[in-house]
Order: C-alpha cells, then sequence, then structure tokens
C-alpha cells in the first residue's frame, strides 16, 4: 500500500529518469494500490506515470477539484492532458467510512489542510496499525480539534508516518490560517473607525514580491486596489449587514501582467 506519487516541491532538482518502485512503477502490481492525501501537486503531480493497471484511491470533493483545475490546465502541455486522463480512472472513498483493498483495511480520516477534503489514513493489514497523516496543520481554523480526531478515527497504532513539511524550516514564522486571510493593514481593511488588517502581512509584502494579493474578512471594503503593481483583492461576499453580495471581483492574468475588471 503506498501513499501519494507527487512532484518534488519548487527549488528541489527533478530527477532525470523515472523511479524504479517495485509493486509501484514497476513488477508485481496485483496486490498493490496508491491513496492520495490530498490534489496539491506535491502529493499527486506524477500520477501519469504510473502503470493503468494500478488501482488509485481518492476523496470525492478532492477528484472533483483535480479534474476542475486540470480542465483549464490541460492544453497548456501534455503532462497536464496526461494526468487529466489518469484522474478519470481514480476510484474515491467518502470520509470517515473505512473500505478494504485486499487484506488492507483503510480508514480516510478528514485532516486541516489549506487542500480542502484533504486525508489522514489508518490502515490495518492483520494485527498491524499503521497511521499516515497526510499533510496537516496546527494553526488552522479546525487544528484544535486534531487531538480529538485522533482519538476517535484513529486510536492507538504501531507505527506513524508523518509529513514533515517544515522540518527544516525551523526559523520560518508560522502565522494561522485567519491570520493569513485578514488584509494587511491599511490596505481595504478599514471598518468601525479601525483597521483591522494585520502588520506582520505588509511588513512580508516586500519579499513576497506578489503579482496579485486575494483575502477577505472586511466586508466594509470590498474591492480591488492595485499598489506598488500588487493587486489587493478584498473578495469578502457579503456587505456589512449580511443581506445582500457584493459583485465578484475577478481578476485576469494576461501575459504575466495582472489586469483588474469587476465581474457579475
Amino acid at each position: 500500500m503506498f501513499v501519494d506519487y507527487g512532484e518534488q516541491l519548487p527549488g528541489v532538482p527533478m530527477p532525470d529518469k523515472l523511479f524504479e518502485i517495485e509493486g509501484l512503477t514497476c513488477g508485481d502490481l496485483s496486490k498493490s494500490a496508491l491513496l492520495i492525501t490530498h490534489y496539491h501537486g506535491d502529493h499527486i503531480g506524477r500520477i501519469a506515470e504510473l502503470p493503468p493497471e494500478l488501482p488509485i484511491f481518492m476523496g470525492k470533493i478532492s477528484k472533483e477539484i483535480a479534474l476542475e483545475r486540470l480542465g483549464y490546465m490541460s492544453s497548456v502541455n501534455e503532462q497536464q492532458h496526461s494526468m487529466a486522463e489518469r484522474l478519470e480512472s481514480v476510484k474515491i472513498f467518502a470520509p470517515g467510512e473505512q473500505f478494504s483493498f485486499g487484506e488492507f483495511r483503510i480508514m480516510p480520516v478528514v485532516i486541516d489542510h489549506s487542500a480542502f477534503d484533504a486525508y489522514a489514513f489508518r490502515i490495518d493489514v492483520e494485527r498491524l496499525k499503521v497511521f499516515h497523516t497526510g499533510d496537516f496543520l496546527t494553526h488552522g481554523f479546525r487544528s484544535g480539534k486534531l487531538p480529538q480526531v485522533i482519538e476517535n478515527s484513529v486510536g492507538e497504532v504501531d507505527y506513524v508516518v508523518c509529513e514533515a513539511t517544515n522540518v527544516n524550516r525551523l526559523e520560518t514564522a508560522i502565522m494561522s490560517e485567519s491570520e493569513l486571510q485578514n488584509p494587511p493593514y491599511g490596505i481595504l481593511d478599514f471598518d468601525d473607525d479601525i483597521n483591522y488588517g494585520s502588520e506582520e502581512m505588509v511588513e512580508m509584502l516586500p519579499a513576497l514580491n506578489l503579482g496579485a494579493h486575494l483575502f477577505g474578512h472586511i466586508h466594509a471594503q470590498h474591492g480591488v486596489k492595485t499598489i506598488n503593481g500588487t493587486v489587493f483583492s478584498n473578495g469578502a461576499v457579503m456587505n456589512c449587514d449580511y443581506t445582500n453580495l457584493h459583485i465578484p471581483n475577478l481578476i485576469e492574468i494576461q501575459n504575466a501582467e495582472t489586469h483588474t475588471t469587476s465581474s457579475r
């Protein structure tokens, strides 16, 4: 049983040749399967290279999101087109519903992550119990429930396979999901005579060199503003008294230049 088969993260050298992994990319595949935790490229980005007879499983909504994205990207290059074709044959599972493959019993556990419909897995085979954490957040909107999720859906196991994206980033400052979705201080953040934006976000902006910064929360400041080449979009959906919907902001990117228009 394998979990995820994706691309390297940006900045990490890509291998020149395909991996040769017995039971996954070559050899006897009759007892093998691949579980996908979520649709980010470093978890799913190379499944088109896998043999077509290898069963792949992922969450229903996660698959739909990946197919929608690849529907736009398929015209970019052959790799994206091949990914979309491979995804069509991927089988789906439901959150919290155990399913079996051969001797394996798999429990998909919804986990807090920046990707919607992301999963961890409890995998049982004979007397062995393994917990694969998937990518998970400890600073997200639902992270406070992580111990309860593990207690209720996972329990005691023999082995834990843990994602460790930030294990070598000891100096990296971690911002909560709520903080990341706030506007920068002084930019489309004013209501009730208060600037609700993040001063820390303002300090980060010069180094990030963003083409566009998308946020919400401050309903009174819905709109778009361009400052020093960066498009700032407050896409708050509701108006201040929650009785009406704002017209969505549409940001079009053409030839690496960012243009803004409004769309109904």
